[in-house]
């Protein structure tokens, strides 16, 4: 499935178990769904090095694994 990218965060937080800083990165996309009158859109978890190549109004494609957690991210 081909989703349009809207928006995407990047920022870091500290574990407050391990005291260990944690970068993160999501992109806020949109996709047709035959279920849902107009878009749906998700907010999907991605590698923070991978977002810093994906720009606002790219079409990107997903692989994810078996619980649903996002592998790959492919520009379209």
């Amino acid at each position: 499935m081909i989703y349009s990218v809207l928006g995407k965060k990047t920022g870091n937080f500290t574990d407050k178990k391990t005291g260990e800083n944690i970068t993160f990165a999501k992109l806020y996309v949109t996709f047709p769904d035959d279920t849902v009158e107009g878009e749906c859109v998700e907010a999907v978890s991605v590698n923070p090095d991978r977002a810093k190549e994906i720009s606002v109004g790219d079409k990107v494609r997903f692989d994810r694994n078996q619980y649903g957690k996002v592998i790959c991210v492919e520009l379209v």
